[in-house]
């Protein structure tokens, strides 16, 4: 089922650059229900060729809907020949790895090389997005850069619409939002915005390396697949060249799950990192439970993990706490559901008028951690699965989610899929592995 709920989410983020619409919104609904049913039976093995033809069709895809999208650029720039060559030739390579046609190693660097080539030629190719947070973002690291508060920067209405943003914080032509997310993005980006002039060369880098990270140490075609799966995702470029953080969610998200089975503290403070980068983490939180870890270990890295992120977003909110909070999620919690949104609130309101908001988003994403532990299976790779599939039904049933959202869930998703035979549980007070007897 993991690889049904990975490719109908990646047909519903291509369907329409993310944005909601009649054939997204069931391709979404497939995704929800595949990610649900694979809870049952968390930890199973996944055909590595089913896989690897998942990828394959991602392969094909750039070939049908031109990278990068002709809707986010302002000169609608057609992505060459050479370009949707070399995206194909790295998904065909992980396909061939999958039927045990290609050595995994070599799979695996076509696949982020390609994804690596793709990227730097969206960034090449668009080089000022039309979007609010490539100035959002750029506006409050170079305020930070130069000895200012991020959460008190300003960029122009690129909209030119005074209502589209809540709580009047559109003024003469300006939005005072600030750095639009928690520290943690502005941290990372920071050096490649005072290097090389671009923040999207770090999100480009955390893409390649999460596709690294879901593979893992020893990549095998399964681990492999898994990684093609993640970085061959046709909107992966989208992303890029859109200039939104969220390659950081999934790089923290997928080293958190990769770490959770090593001894030492690195894994809370990662996971700290994890859940500090966006709040849309926390309602998923419980998910950790179901690491399997013992009492002692589990209650020290809680704590690691919440000095890693106080350590971070402390600093960064004491000067103004009105304007970190305004810009970090007052606005967002102000707004109504949108009306372009991939997600279930949206094609509501417009049929029925009933704005649901995200209530019901966060209803389910704690039951998926309950789902996914109810039958006593533990390990990472459970954790990773219901973290997953939380945040997908968090956001599907959200105020507003683009395909940037959508990201951390194929990421997770995938190293789930890759770690799926570590998956452990315990029986009769022995840690086993496999399902419980």
């Amino acid at each position: 089922m993991l690889p049904l709920a990975i490719a109908a989410l990646a047909v519903a983020v291509e369907i329409n650059d993310g944005l909601g619409h009649p054939a997204a919104f069931v391709a979404l609904a497939v995704a929800c229900i595949a990610a649900v049913l694979a809870l049952r039976r968390p930890g199973d093995p996944v055909s590595t060729r089913s896989l690897g033809i998942v990828v394959a069709l991602f392969g094909a895809a750039p070939w049908i809907n031109a990278l990068p999208s002709a809707t986010a650029t302002s000169a609608g720039v057609v992505a060459p020949t050479w370009i949707l060559v070399a995206w194909s030739l790295g998904a065909t390579a992980v396909a061939v790895a999958a039927f045990d046609r290609l050595s995994p190693r070599a799979a695996l660097f076509a696949a982020g090389g390609a994804c690596a080539l793709v990227g730097a030629w969206t960034i090449r190719a668009v080089p000022v997005p039309h979007i609010d947070v490539w100035w959002s973002q750029n506006a409050g690291i170079d305020l930070w850069l130069s000895g200012g508060n991020p959460y008190t920067s300003s960029f122009p209405d690129l909209y030119d619409d005074p209502n589209g943003y809540a709580l009047g914080i559109v003024r003469d032509g300006r939005v005072f939002l600030g750095y639009p997310y928690p520290p943690v993005s502005l941290l990372c980006d920071a050096p490649f915005r005072a290097l090389f002039g671009d923040i999207r060369w770090g999100h480009l880098t955390a893409t390649v390396l999460t596709g690294a990270i879901i593979a893992g140490r020893r990549p095998d075609a399964r681990s492999v697949a898994c990684a093609g799966a993640f970085l061959l995702v046709p909107r992966q470029a989208f992303i890029v060249e859109s200039a939104w953080m969220d390659p950081w969610v999934a790089l923290f998200g997928v080293t958190t799950m990769r770490l959770l089975d090593r001894p030492g503290l690195l894994k809370g403070a990662v996971a700290g990192l994890f859940l500090a980068s966006k709040p849309s983490m926390i309602p998923v939180v419980g998910a950790f439970l179901l690491a399997g870890l013992p009492v002692r270990e589990l209650v020290a890295t809680s704590t690691v993990a919440l000095l890693a992120g106080i350590a971070v977003i402390l600093p960064f909110r004491l000067p103004d706490p009105a304007a970190f909070d305004l810009s970090t999620w007052r606005v967002v919690a102000a707004m109504g559901t949108h009306p372009l949104s991939l997600s279930f609130p949206a094609p509501i309101k417009a049929a029925f008028g009933v704005d649901a908001g995200a209530t019901v988003g966060f209803v389910l994403a704690p039951i998926a951690a309950w789902w996914a532990g109810r039958g006593g299976v533990r390990g990472p790779s459970v954790v990773a699965a219901a973290f997953a599939v939380g945040l997908l039904l968090f956001f599907a049933w959200n105020k507003f989610a683009w395909c940037n959202y959508y990201a951390t869930v194929l990421a997770l998703l995938a190293v789930a899929t890759a770690m799926s035979e570590d998956a452990t549980s315990k029986v009769d007070g022995k840690r086993a592995t496999g399902r419980p007897a």
